[in-house]
């Protein structure tokens, strides 16, 4: 803690002029085997972020988020899962192109933490990390304001879960992992 508040004092003068970045991004996605199935598997995330420019050469920007992933859908035995998988990421984001109309960023993070329940069993939780990507357009709406339109990809691996001692646990498994990729739209401030 006296580290972070030493380096934000140290860089105080220096992020005063800095370019400064706001933003929110939502995707859905709802998909099935085929086109008459009614097994359908529902997707949903949600990110909010904040990126600063360090060198005012470059168009580099250093930040951070946080994101939110609900997932559920059916099994092969007609039970339910559900999943939800929340952590904050330390990224980077590079601007490209006339008016900085072009992005792609990346982002990491060794704390996510994820909710995992079959319908009939018990809800276990899960710890891991998490590396995320996202590429897309960001247009001027107005002098400070931009959309967002992208293509998000995340992919986290769970290792540690804790289970309490009543109950039937919703998975035998040590570890797992899920990936998850969706059209995002959102909006940014710019500063």
């Amino acid at each position: 803690m006296v580290r972070a508040l030493f380096l934000i004092l140290f860089l105080a003068p220096s992020l005063a002029s800095a370019k400064v970045h706001f933003g929110v991004s939502y995707g859905a996605n709802n998909d099935s085997n085929s086109l008459d199935s009614k097994n359908v598997t529902s997707t949903t995330y949600f990110n909010g972020y904040v990126f600063v420019q360090l060198v005012e050469k470059y168009r580099i920007y250093l930040g951070a988020e946080y994101a939110y992933l609900s997932a559920s859908g059916p099994n092969a035995d007609s039970t339910l899962s559900q999943m939800q998988a929340s952590g904050p990421l330390v990224g980077v984001k590079w601007l490209i192109g006339r008016d900085d109309l072009f992005f792609m960023s990346v982002a990491g993070t060794t704390l996510t933490q994820a909710t995992y329940k079959v319908s009939g069993a018990q809800t276990e939780t899960w710890t891991g990390y998490s590396y995320a990507g996202q590429v897309g357009l960001r247009p001027l709406i107005t002098t400070r304001l931009r959309l967002t339109a992208g293509l998000t990809y995340i992919a986290s691996t769970y290792t540690t879960k804790s289970v309490s001692s009543t109950g039937t646990p919703s998975s035998s498994k040590s570890n797992f992992v899920r990936t998850y990729y969706s059209p995002t739209v959102g909006l940014e401030l710019d500063f």
